[in-house]
């Protein structure tokens, strides 16, 4: 019997912690030890009794001490509410509300009120039904209307899809763009995401600061779903939770506002984040005039200051025949020539397995294309081919460089011996290289004997294109 309880006690010994030896022989344990085992037992299990009662005591403590903590009462007509002078005081403020402050929650409050979630975006109730709204509305504050995203209402430029199993099209309109939803897939994902490529800088104030984001959308269905954020591509935090939208008049441009504040998550790449998942097939999603702002109420749509330039040419020595140009030919026999104002590439034969590159290279522009990445230029001039269909893919960069600092893209010259005056518009990648021009690709889809012309070739600042003008060191010298 002894054996057995000492067996037993050794097992409660080491489930309480106290250690003993592997080779310890308990069978060898006298009466008076095995009774000492068995007080220390006792008092193991009392210690361990007290500290669980002690913890519950301080957990139900906490519990009633949070209980004790007032829950946040709504601000509604007719209802007392210690925060109502706060809110009247803000809506006076902001020039919602006219008279005197006098915490009575009345008709004039709770229009100025709804007057004021309209403007922020936020769902018009007449009434703070939460804590994190009346915070929203006390810190509202105006902004200066400046559109911080860059390029919009330019195509696809800074659009993207990330898509898995909806197999989703999207194609630039007249102003904005165009998601088409073929399938859908309840396991997948759908998401339309513009990045610029500079927003983690202009979204980098400090936890709190309110933005807002408004854009105009048309859909081709009821009831469609958007949900918007601003965060990293694949990241899981939100940046700035803008809200949820539904489009629930078809065929309508509808403009809609929506409001939210910086969580101080900090991302290496960010952009607008639009969920379009909860959508059904053959839905047709168009968006344009996006817009986001610092403050809490949105102004009408405006270009970003950097997309608006001066007209300044920052190309030297336009319009001067071969000068700043050259050819790098592999396979075509081409010649460059000067004609009338600008030049004439011809094209004796051609190679499929070679290329042939008009570059112009004045010397300066990778300084005076060294701004922020997501700045955007615009590059025009006058094209002319002998053939029809020719082709030209465009863009600036490093003359053996395969990463394009800025892709202007391609354009396609429709009728022949007439003159065709060409606007792109790209954004700056933030690639930097020792010697960068004007990359002009005509080895695509143009067969032998095409000859090209240009003429006023011009890159600005901005979005819009100006009529060309000699870069500003060009008219000195002619007027010196």
């Amino acid at each position: 019997m002894k054996r057995i309880l000492a067996l037993v006690l050794a097992m409660l010994l080491l489930v309480s912690a106290m250690a003993f030896a592997e080779d310890m022989d308990l069978t060898s344990f006298t009466d008076e030890e095995l009774n000492g085992l068995e007080q220390a037992i006792a008092m193991e299990r009392e210690a361990r009794a007290s500290a669980a009662a002690e913890a519950a005591a301080a957990a139900e403590q906490a519990e009633a001490e949070a209980s004790e903590q007032p829950a946040f009462e709504p601000l509604r007509k007719g209802e007392y509410n210690d925060n109502n002078s706060a809110l009247q005081q803000k809506l006076k403020d902001l020039g919602y509300l006219t008279g005197k402050v006098d915490g009575i929650f009345g008709p004039q409050t709770e229009k100025a009120l709804m007057a004021l979630q309209e403007d922020m975006g936020l769902e018009q109730t007449g009434a703070v039904n939460t804590e994190e709204e009346l915070n929203m509305i006390l810190n509202a504050a105006a902004g200066d209307g400046v559109n911080l995203l860059l390029g919009t209402n330019h195509g696809i430029l800074h659009y993207s899809l990330i898509d898995n199993g909806f197999n989703a099209i999207l194609d630039a309109e007249e102003e904005g763009i165009k998601v088409s939803i073929p399938d859908h897939n309840d396991e997948g994902w759908l998401v339309l995401f513009y990045d610029d490529g500079r927003s983690k800088d202009v979204l980098a104030g400090k936890q709190g600061d309110m933005y807002v984001l408004s854009f105009e959308a048309k859909t081709n269905t009821a009831d469609t779903h958007i949900s918007v954020s601003s965060r990293q591509v694949n990241g899981q935090e939100n940046q700035v939770q803008f809200g949820d939208i539904t489009v629930s008049v078809p065929d309508e441009w509808q403009r809609y506002t929506l409001s939210g504040s910086l969580n101080g998550v900090a991302a290496t790449s960010q952009g607008i984040y639009f969920n379009l998942k909860n959508n059904v097939p053959g839905t047709e999603i168009e968006i344009r005039n996006l817009k986001l702002e610092m403050g809490s109420f949105a102004t009408d749509w405006d270009e970003a200051p950097e997309d608006k330039g001066d007209g300044t040419n920052l190309l030297l020595g336009t319009n001067q025949g071969t000068n700043n140009y050259s050819i790098l030919d592999n396979g075509f026999e081409a010649s460059l020539e000067a004609d009338d104002i600008g030049i004439k590439v011809n094209m004796a034969s051609r190679n499929d397995e070679g290329w042939l590159v008009l570059f112009f290279d004045d010397g300066r522009s990778r300084e005076i294309l060294g701004g922020l990445a997501g700045e955007m230029y615009t590059l025009s001039f006058d094209a002319m081919s002998n053939m029809d269909g020719t082709e030209m893919r465009i863009s600036h960069r490093q003359t053996n460089a395969s990463e394009n600092q800025i892709s202007f893209g391609t354009v396609v010259i429709n009728q022949s011996d007439a003159w065709q005056h060409i606007d792109l518009v790209g954004s700056l990648t933030g690639v930097q290289a020792t010697s960068q021009g004007l990359y002009i690709d005509l080895r695509y889809n143009n067969p032998p004997d095409t000859t090209v012309y240009i003429r006023n070739l011009k890159i600005e600042k901005g979005v819009t294109a100006t009529d060309w003008s000699a870069a500003p060191e060009d008219m000195k010298v002619e007027t010196n």
